[in-house]
């Protein structure tokens, strides 16, 4: 529903622009943006929509709006050591700062997973705690999102006042003596201060760094950053020196950002993962790793461009082919993932021969505001960013691949990110009055 006046005036704003600006096809409706309909085509030409009648460019067009750690690499012999070395002479060692960087493909989740093994059949499995950002990576590595192990000083509006000596967070953390993080990159230096703030509550060690617990770090800096914080290798010495910086009042988060920044450069043990567990290409390896420093050659779009479907040397001949027919599109736009999904819907309804299925917004206006058939269905065919995630029309059918993305149950790994599929429709019909 549109109740909001202000809301109301956008869209009545936005709907006299595209008025103004945009062409309209037979049906009287506004054309689709040259960009969407070229991807559209683009992934017709590939069979993507094998089901669709030619000549279909839009789904609208076509509706009537009704084990053991076995070290592997090199580099993971020297880290087997390392650990091992730690966990049997646990008194003994120093505390182990460990950071395991590596770009996609070099193993980290699996490394993940073989340390959590070594800890299982060594019986000290109660000694981990597996942390990561988002709720989708802490499913992956079957461990916690860092603001729920933060839980009571994380960002609530009612922040809880832990301090040293509460029992229930020190019984908690009683056992623990080794926390691996993942998906550094988007841990920020905010972040990791209120990690070491509540571990070094957790074991009554003010003094030592998270409390004395051993943490390992996985990830990759190329990847996503931190939200609203500032990343790991931020060198906040030389922002402290910055002459246009130092008049600027010194405030609380600036020095959390410092303590995260003292606690990242004690760090006393690195491992960097550098081979290519997923292919062995050599050519495409090199090619990766150049693109990741943005120092591409003519050479390597050459060889990326093979990849294309259509060229001559791609091995892929169609969308269609089994082994492509699910993976997904990946697009910038909202309104072109919007097409693309409800052609994708029109496509397995019929390839299924099953009706396909339509849920239409019911929009409501101000007693006052003019309202006309071709303002109501251009509202409802707004990209779903511009209604705050509801769409005009829905497309639904049966078996149709779908993606949270709310955290639902984190612990059942139904949490934001999760893929899965429609198994049921059930109607839910309301009255006019209501």
């Amino acid at each position: 529903d549109t109740d909001d006046d202000e809301t109301e005036q956008d869209l009545m704003e936005l709907f006299n622009f595209h008025e103004s600006t945009n062409k309209t096809d037979s049906s009287g409706l506004t054309s689709l943006p040259d960009y969407v309909q070229n991807a559209v085509e683009v992934l017709e030409k590939a069979h993507r929509f094998a089901h669709l009648t030619s000549g279909i460019s839009s789904a609208h067009s076509s509706m009537d709006y009704s084990s053991y750690f076995t070290p592997a690499t090199p580099d993971d012999r020297k880290l087997s050591i390392k650990w091992q070395n730690t966990l049997v002479q646990a008194d003994k060692q120093e505390q182990l700062l460990m950071c395991v960087p590596g770009p996609g493909g070099t193993g980290k989740s699996q490394l993940i997973k073989a340390l959590t093994k070594y800890f299982e059949v060594t019986n000290k499995k109660y000694f981990l705690r597996k942390l990561a950002p988002t709720s989708i990576a802490s499913s992956e590595i079957d461990g916690l999102t860092i603001h729920s192990f933060l839980g009571p000083i994380s960002y609530a509006k009612k922040k809880k006042t832990v301090r040293p000596g509460d029992a229930k967070v020190t019984r908690n953390w009683h056992h623990v003596h080794y926390i691996f993080i993942d998906e550094m990159s988007m841990v920020g230096l905010h972040l990791l201060s209120q990690i070491h703030k509540l571990l070094c509550i957790a074991k009554s060690k003010s003094t030592e760094p998270f409390g004395g617990i051993n943490v390992v770090f996985f990830g990759d800096f190329i990847q996503y950053p931190p939200v609203l914080d500032k990343p790991l290798y931020r060198d906040m010495l030389a922002e402290k020196n910055n002459t246009r910086i130092k008049s600027k009042q010194k405030t609380e988060l600036d020095t959390q950002y410092e303590v995260g920044r003292a606690l990242w450069l004690q760090l006393n043990t690195v491992v960097q993962l550098t081979r290519q567990m997923r292919t062995d290409d050599p050519a495409f390896l090199e090619a990766q790793n150049r693109l990741r420093y943005g120092q591409c050659t003519t050479e390597d779009h050459k060889l990326l461009s093979t990849r294309v479907i259509g060229h001559q040397s791609c091995p892929v001949k169609s969308l269609d082919d089994i082994e492509w027919k699910e993976a997904p599109v990946l697009v910038f736009l909202n309104d072109l993932r919007t097409e693309l999904n409800n052609l994708a819907v029109i496509s397995t309804a019929r390839e299924i021969g099953v009706v396909l299925v339509v849920c239409i917004a019911h929009d409501t206006f101000n007693a006052g505001s003019a309202v006309n058939e071709k303002l109501r269905k251009f509202i409802s065919r707004l990209p779903d960013n511009k209604t705050k995630g509801l769409c005009g029309y829905l497309f639904l059918v049966i078996g149709m691949p779908l993606l949270l993305t709310d955290n639902l149950a984190t612990e059942l790994r139904l949490s934001n990110g999760t893929s899965a599929s429609r198994s049921s429709l059930r109607a839910s019909i309301k009255s006019e009055e209501t």
